[in-house]
């Protein structure tokens, strides 16, 4: 798979980063570090943890380059905290072209309604076209619709789940996910 992605006759922009942050002062088993490069092509970063936000800032910088900007963020407040000894963090960017593209036309403001209840309102892409859909029940009862929406290529698809009512939390599908269920 990782071959076909990141292949040259490849539209799709793909790239994958991995990165172990370590604590500058832990005492790392005798050829830990050259094992973990030949495994994931990068070097153990060390940080010094008791310094929660400095190193909150060193590890979300690297998540921003190396996401393009597009994840700024990705340890909150109180993710970590003086005692983390390791964090293993992995990054992947991907910036694909749609089987069928939406207009610019098709996309209008619409309610969203948020996992907390509250709504908002977003810009939202339509297009009408046929695509493959199906209905799903989890074990506890909660009904969702599924929506595959193929990148060019057929190689990759966006699935989009939407639960029939809005209250139902997405843990309801995310807590059964897996590769062989989807």
């Amino acid at each position: 798979l990782s071959k076909e992605l990141m292949g040259p006759w490849n539209k799709d922009e793909i790239s994958t980063t991995d990165a172990i942050f370590v604590q500058r002062d832990l005492k790392l088993v005798q050829g830990f570090m050259p094992h973990f490069f030949r495994l994931f092509r990068t070097t153990v970063k060390q940080v010094d943890f008791s310094d929660v936000q400095r190193a909150r800032f060193i590890i979300n910088d690297w998540v921003e380059r190396h996401t393009k900007g597009m994840i700024s963020d990705l340890l909150g407040e109180g993710a970590m905290d003086q005692l983390t000894l390791l964090l293993l963090v992995n990054a992947l960017y991907f910036n694909g072209q749609w089987k069928t593209p939406f207009s610019k036309s098709g996309t209008h403001h619409r309610v969203f309604h948020k996992s907390d209840g509250s709504t908002i309102s977003v810009p939202m892409m339509a297009q009408t076209n046929k695509f493959n859909y199906t209905e799903f029940l989890t074990p506890d009862g909660h009904y969702y619709d599924i929506l595959e929406l193929p990148y060019h290529g057929e190689t990759l698809s966006m699935f989009i789940a939407a639960p029939y009512e809005k209250q139902v939390p997405l843990s309801a599908l995310t807590n059964i996910l897996s590769a062989k269920l989807i």
